[in-house]
């Protein structure tokens, strides 16, 4: 009996070239990032910002209605004009290179949802597509470790007017550091 609801719900479902064949997603889905506006099907331009200044990579999930489509006849999704590889089993996600810039970094990506059957038409100047684009305005804060760094660390006793020695040498191409003075016990203030 479950097979032939089956059968039955897929002939029910536009097949490639039908005019109201699904070309639209049901959600997109960063993965440590925020969109906005939050996802409205009726709406294809979005803004994604990640959460962290050091991500390379933003993955994005793409929802779509599977039960829209036979399972060898879902849609053509493309990023950036290169087809993205999916199966109905697997669901369907994108990775955003965001590089490793210092900087804030900022693109635009295109998600296109079509259907595979492609242009149509009569003639070439004619023709048209069944599809959708999504535009995603994906942005990265800048890496503030980067970009605001020590070059040099002086510690100068106040009250003797002397420099004070670390006990390991301030190095400013080091990641990161934990650096120890020791003044004496008479010291009231000191600057750094």
């Amino acid at each position: 009996l479950a097979l032939s609801v089956f059968r039955v719900a897929l002939a029910d479902v536009p097949k490639p070239g039908d005019p109201m064949y699904k070309t639209t997603l049901v959600g997109i889905q960063p993965v440590g990032g925020e969109i906005t506006p939050r996802f409205q099907p009726d709406l294809f331009e979005y803004g994604i910002e990640t959460t962290h200044g050091s991500d390379e990579v933003l993955h994005v999930a793409l929802m779509l209605d599977f039960s829209s489509y036979e399972p060898t006849s879902c849609p053509r999704i493309t990023m950036d004009g290169e087809d993205v590889p999916y199966t109905p089993l697997d669901g369907l996600s994108v990775e955003i290179q965001l590089g490793q810039h210092a900087g804030p970094w900022e693109k635009d990506v295109h998600i296109k949802v079509a259907d595979p059957k492609g242009k149509q038409g009569l003639l070439s100047f004619i023709q048209s597509e069944n599809a959708h684009e999504y535009v995603l305005h994906v942005s990265k804060p800048p890496r503030l470790n980067y970009l605001i760094s020590a070059q040099n660390i002086t510690v100068k006793d106040e009250t003797t007017g002397e420099e004070v020695v670390a006990k390991m040498p301030f190095d400013p191409k080091a990641p990161a550091g934990t650096y120890s003075y020791t003044v004496r016990a008479a010291t009231k203030s000191f600057t750094i």
